[in-house]
């Protein structure tokens, strides 16, 4: 009977260990697609964090080459970031994120990485409005880099550029003399960029001479700003 029953046997066994080898496969194939599965969203979220840390980075190296700008006499500084823009083609203004809640008062000097932008002409609660150097109403008080001339340097109304109307043909300028903040009136602290000459036509008949300067920075490429008062 042992004899006759062994091959069934062999064979009942051999078909149920072939099913629980195929159901044990079945299972191990199920949690190794689930772990794929898994693998591939963790490298999707990867990848999301990657981007996200090289937008962080390239955001802190925005910042660091706004404090790059800060002189020694600086006492306080705020980053911000600006949230609108004046339609208007006759007002160069925008809006930032930070206002007097945060402590900003009007007047505060706006710097760009590239030099001066503006000051804060009206801080509200929670936004302050910032007047840009080349408004048309704005006027900041500059020194040539080269001869130390000191002038007063105003908003030509102009997108990026600014006029010295106070300055005499037999004033020694030349094209591309830098003018940067000369720091009189104590609104804008010394040593900051404000603009090159890019025009320059001296007529003695004139009292004045016709000069203007071109801002560094262009504002359709500004997303961060530094505002900073001296001590």
């Amino acid at each position: 009977m042992s004899a006759v029953l062994y091959p069934i046997y062999t064979a009942a066994t051999f078909v149920g260990a072939s099913a629980n080898k195929i159901n044990n496969y079945l299972i191990e194939r199920d949690q190794l697609e689930q772990e794929i599965q898994a693998f591939k969203q963790e490298e999707i979220l990867s990848l999301v964090r990657l981007q996200t840390l090289d937008y962080v980075r390239k955001e802190n190296q925005r910042l660091r080459d706004l404090l790059n700008l800060m002189a020694p006499s600086i006492d306080e500084y705020r980053a911000a970031k600006i949230i609108d823009a004046s339609l208007n083609p006759y007002e160069h203004r925008v809006v930032i994120d930070v206002g007097s809640a945060e402590g900003i008062e009007d007047s505060t000097m706006v710097l760009v990485r590239e030099g001066v932008l503006g000051q804060i002409m009206m801080a509200n609660p929670y936004t302050s409005q910032v007047i840009l150097l080349s408004d048309a109403d704005h006027a900041v008080p500059v020194i040539s880099t080269r001869t130390g001339l000191r002038t007063i340097a105003f908003g030509a109304g102009v997108e990026h550029e600014l006029i010295l109307p106070f300055v005499t043909p037999d004033t020694d300028i030349q094209m591309e003399d830098e003018f940067v903040t000369s720091g009189l009136g104590g609104v804008f602290l010394p040593g900051y960029y404000v603009g090159k000459v890019i025009w320059l036509e001296d007529d003695a008949s004139r009292p004045f001479s016709e000069i203007r300067l071109e801002v560094s920075y262009k504002m359709n490429e500004i997303n961060d700003v530094l505002l900073i008062q001296g001590n």
